[in-house]
């Protein structure tokens, strides 16, 4: 499934670097709803520099750049697209 997405993501978000280095605890959750259902958890970087939004999370200055949400909607809308086709 993983790797499927990520070619998802290749294809839409060609500009975009996919690191399969990160290795976060943000979604030990999913891993319980995935034994049952297979599933990939991802993140869309949203990060802004220029803009002053890059507070790490449960920072009080944490905000991110909605303009990172037209990429995500489209790499979920083609994954979910590439799993029903």
């Amino acid at each position: 499934m993983t790797r499927r997405v990520q070619a998802v993501a290749a294809r839409v978000l060609p500009e975009a670097t996919i690191d399969t280095s990160e290795r976060t605890m943000g979604s030990e959750d999913m891993a319980f709803m995935m034994d049952d259902i297979p599933g990939c958890y991802f993140f869309i970087g949203s990060a802004n520099h220029e803009k002053g939004l890059d507070a790490a999370h449960h920072h009080p200055r944490f905000d991110f750049d909605e303009s990172a949400l037209p990429r995500a909607a489209a790499l979920m809308a083609s994954a979910a697209f590439e799993f029903l086709d």
